[in-house]
């Protein structure tokens, strides 16, 4: 029995050596493909963002003109959400400091800011 278990576990560990090898093969060989494309690839030093665009050869007229209003509605996006940020900090300032006067006109009409209770009137 002892012989058996041992000749199975030395199985299984060849087995698990020659997949180890095997993957490590095929990770190689991936490695060499990729860097193979990216030898073949045709890369170009740019010195701004527009030596990065794509011009399509096939595009059509219609594809052109629904890209340009797709590009203006954006725009007109950006612009509206920016001002409507801009309104609505406005609007907070616009009630937050009336509200923060009012505040201490009340604390100050209650004596909460200079309470007179503490002070000392002659007599004691």
């Amino acid at each position: 029995m002892g012989q058996e278990e041992e000749i199975k576990r030395e199985w299984q560990e060849l087995q698990e050596k020659v997949r180890r090898e095997r993957a490590a093969r095929e990770l190689a060989m991936n490695y060499r493909e990729v860097y193979q494309l990216l030898k073949r690839s045709p890369f170009q030093m740019v010195k701004n963002e527009r030596g990065l665009y794509f011009e399509d050869q096939f595009l059509t007229k219609e594809q052109k003109a629904r890209d340009a209003l797709i590009t203006k509605l954006l725009r007109s996006y950006v612009y509206a959400y920016e001002k409507k940020v801009r309104h609505s900090v406005i609007c907070r300032y616009l009630i937050l400091v009336p509200c923060m006067g009012i505040i201490v006109a009340f604390a100050w009409a209650l004596g909460g800011v200079f309470p007179s209770a503490y002070r000392r009137t002659g007599g004691d």
